[in-house]
């Protein structure tokens, strides 16, 4: 049995009846999370940020390759003068290398606070739809448990038709739901890219840049 769907139909439900004027706000004080703030979160800027530095990463690791660097050069490489270009493109590499993994490093530490972003909201909004879930079945579970409440009088002209109301409320709530299962699985997602940028980050800065370093040596 859940207890806060009986607390609802008992406690709750009931004084909608009483007071008609606020069946509109049940369930609103648990619309907590406002699916509208989900937009910045989503919002990919710092994760387009770091995938951006890190293709310039591997653009100048590509292009100075230390063992084309080391390799001996012919008469031509020589007479043109390309194996002096060579080791001056690979020392303005290394140069431009360390200001572009400070880069990354910076904005890989902005994609961590934006996944931890997710992982609160995540949770955030799982616990708010367990809640807005139990007013819903509370609602239904009542209308039908009590056929006859908020039913207008046929004798009488109603203005009122608090049962209908109450139903519309229902539907708005689970209206709300399904919106916020779309959120939800939007910021999943983001979360995911997110995730696999940061992999690729490591990997970069953990392995490929180290492996790079040590044949330069």
């Amino acid at each position: 049995m859940n207890e806060n769907v009986e607390h609802l139909k008992r406690e709750v439900i009931p004084k909608l009846f009483k007071d008609t004027s606020m069946i509109g706000a049940y369930g609103s004080e648990e619309q907590s999370h406002d699916i509208d703030s989900n937009s910045d979160l989503i919002e990919e800027s710092c994760v387009t940020e770091l995938t951006r530095v890190l293709i310039e990463i591997k653009a100048l690791l590509d292009g100075a390759d230390p063992e084309t660097i080391s390799r001996k050069p012919n008469w031509f490489q020589r007479f043109s003068g390309q194996k002096t270009e060579a080791r001056a493109r690979y020392q303005h590499t290394r140069g431009l290398l360390e200001v572009k993994l400070s880069e990354a490093r910076k904005v890989s530490n902005q994609v961590k606070a934006r996944v931890a972003e997710m992982d609160a909201t995540i949770a955030k909004m799982g616990s708010d739809r367990s809640v807005i879930s139990d007013y819903i079945q509370a609602g239904q579970e009542y209308l039908a448990e009590n056929p006859d409440v908020g039913v207008p009088d046929p004798k009488a002209f109603a203005f009122d038709k608090a049962r209908d109301r109450f139903q519309r409320r229902l539907s708005n709530l689970a209206a709300l739901q399904v919106a916020r299962e779309v959120s939800n699985n939007q910021i999943q997602l983001a979360r995911s890219v997110a995730c696999d940028m940061l992999d690729r980050h490591e990997q970069t800065d953990g392995v490929l840049v180290k492996v790079w370093r040590q044949f330069t040596l």
